[in-house]
């Protein structure tokens, strides 16, 4: 909280001890969103958002203090060290996926039977990025089956085997 404060002191976040995540309707968004322009981590994605057209923020609830937290101003890591970037990062990349459009995909399920077993293969196919375009912790990748498969066709099987493993922990 001793960085938040800091970065609101000089200016670069809005007033950092609000409950409230929905914005006023005469916030100025697309100003808050043009301050980050020129910025060179995702200047470029807020110039085509801006050009293209905001989505409007979903309603949250207003605590009755302060707006979110905004980002107020442009900034680099070199202007505010590692763990106040870290904080700017990501107050500015939740305030610009907030204008985003969603993130579209297309969900591919196949079942197909072996003798008589059923199995299921699933993945999907991003159409449209939205707001994962900037929000990388929630990016999407595609997960697509390695074959194309076409409806209603048969396919002869290999060699079936079974492959036994173990869990492991996560990051191992």
């Amino acid at each position: 909280m001793q960085i938040a404060e800091r970065l609101y002191t000089s200016g670069y976040i809005s007033y950092p001890r609000t409950e409230t995540n929905t914005y006023p309707p005469n916030f100025d968004l697309q100003g808050a969103l043009a301050t980050q322009r020129s910025n060179s981590h995702w200047g470029e994605y807020v110039r085509k958002l801006l050009s293209t057209g905001i989505t409007s923020p979903r309603k949250g609830s207003d605590a009755g203090d302060h707006p979110p937290i905004t980002p107020m101003r442009s900034a680099s890591e070199a202007e505010l060290g590692s763990d106040g970037w870290r904080i700017f990062t990501l107050v500015t990349e939740n305030f610009i996926a907030s204008l985003s459009p969603d993130c579209t995909y297309e969900k591919v399920d196949i079942t197909f039977l072996i003798g008589k077993e059923e199995f299921t293969c699933t993945g999907s196919k991003v159409i449209d990025p939205g707001f994962t375009a900037v929000l990388h912790r929630q990016k999407m990748e595609d997960s697509l089956p390695p074959v194309q498969f076409v409806k209603g066709a048969r396919y002869r099987t290999r060699e079936p085997r079974l492959t036994q493993k173990a869990t492991t922990p996560p990051g191992t």
